[in-house]
């Protein structure tokens, strides 16, 4: 390595120093209660441990660094912030005790400020040595901190909290070590600081996945809208002018309604149960069977014999579909008379009938239930001396292959609740 790329890589690591506050924790006696009741049981401890501490760490703004087995490390812009997080951990480690089992394990914790080397999701440096290195000072249930965190910390309400001053030599070190216990027992309950969410606490790529159920299931519902309910509700001619060519304020409205909804029902929602997400995997389970089996019947072309081509439901009303870029619809079958609207590609519309006037083939369609208003289209237009389609026309049909996808999805649905797994952090 040259000296230029040696002074280049030292000139970052520099610039990247800053004045941090490390806090381990660590679950004292893990090793035998691993050694005694098994990996299962250990996991599930650490798996408690992890989901009490980590939503403490992040209310009092610090970030997860890592964790190493049992233990926690993470770091705070402040120490004011570190210490609070400590007390809320004891505190509320201590209500959890007193109503669950599960929280049997005691927890000991350390924390140093001193200068590190921050870069992106890790810290390096001296601080991370010392602060490991007080942490395991301490005993399950104590707080102990150098006293570089009671220096910074002196004018704030945390002064009177550190008591028991003393010395200690830290592995690895020369001189003796000035450090402070807590006495947190006496501090007022600060547990109500602590933002929980209403989502069961799970590992980064579990929330991924949840994050793609979603979007599966979202286009699920599009595609079984798109292509199946529009039309059922579209069979209506009272609803056919909102669902085929719906004016811009529909979807506001709609979406106003599901807010209003949420904000009604949220403060009922005390925590997001198991439940709701067994719930999603299997919706999603049903959108991405139904989606791969009506892709192979409707795209691809999967032939399973006329049995599946047979009609279970045909609309009442022909369905009319633009198939040309800014079609114009005329107010009577006739180019002299004026265009009352301009209909782009994809546009949909009830056929009312077919007139021919002028020689050419007109399509009615209804514009308005109220008063019963209709416009008409041409079928044809010649374009350059050839002849371009404008309309489609064609009644809806349900098919027992579009049954046999429902089926399908209907499997997905019950493979994705069967399969559903909360993972432990």
């Amino acid at each position: 390595m040259s000296n230029d790329t040696e002074k280049s890589i030292m000139r970052h690591i520099e610039k990247s120093k800053r004045t941090t506050t490390i806090l381990f924790t660590d679950i004292e006696r893990s090793t035998r209660f691993w050694d005694k009741y098994g990996d299962t049981a250990g996991r599930m401890m650490v798996d408690a441990h992890n989901k009490l501490m980590f939503p403490i760490v992040r209310s009092f703004h610090g970030t997860i660094i890592k964790t190493i087995g049992d233990s926690i490390m993470a770091s705070f812009k402040s120490s004011q912030d570190a210490v609070c997080a400590a007390i809320a951990m004891q505190q509320l480690l201590r209500t959890k005790k007193r109503k669950s089992s599960q929280y049997k394990f005691r927890v000991r914790i350390g924390i140093h400020t001193g200068r590190a080397i921050i870069e992106q999701s890790d810290v390096f440096g001296d601080v991370v040595n010392v602060a490991s290195r007080i942490e395991s000072r301490a005993q399950g249930g104590e707080i102990l901190v150098s006293e570089s965190v009671v220096q910074d910390i002196r004018d704030t309400h945390l002064k009177k909290a550190f008591v028991d001053r003393c010395k200690f030599v830290p592995k690895g070190k020369r001189e003796a070590l000035v450090i402070y216990k807590c006495n947190w027992l006496k501090h007022p309950d600060i547990t109500d600081q602590v933002k929980t969410t209403r989502i069961p606490a799970m590992p980064m790529r579990q929330k991924i996945e949840l994050l793609v159920y979603f979007l599966v299931i979202c286009l699920a519902l599009w595609g079984c809208w798109h292509y199946f309910l529009r039309y059922f509700f579209a069979d209506i001619e009272f609803f056919s002018l909102y669902l085929l060519d719906p004016h811009p304020v529909i979807p506001l409205v709609f979406l106003l309604a599901l807010i209003e909804l949420v904000v009604i029902i949220r403060p009922r929602i005390h925590r997001v149960s198991t439940r709701y997400l067994m719930f999603l995997k299997g919706a999603f389970g049903f959108g991405m069977f139904w989606l791969v089996m009506f892709g192979l019947i409707r795209i691809v072309g999967l032939d399973f014999g006329s049995y599946f081509k047979k009609e279970v439901y045909r609309s009442n009303h022909l369905f009319v579909k633009i198939v040309a870029d800014k079609v114009d619809i005329y107010a009577k079958p006739s180019q002299s008379a004026g265009v009352i609207k301009r209909a782009e590609s994809g546009r949909l519309f009830l056929q009312s009938q077919l007139v021919r006037s002028q020689r050419r083939v007109w399509t009615k369609i209804l514009l308005e239930s109220r008063g019963h208003r209709y416009g008409y289209v041409q079928r044809w237009v010649k374009n350059n001396g050839e002849e371009l389609r404008q309309t489609l026309a064609g009644k809806f049909y349900v098919r027992m292959e579009d049954l046999y996808a429902l089926l399908v999805g209907l499997l997905g649905f019950i493979w994705g609740i069967m399969t559903f797994r909360l993972r432990p952090i």
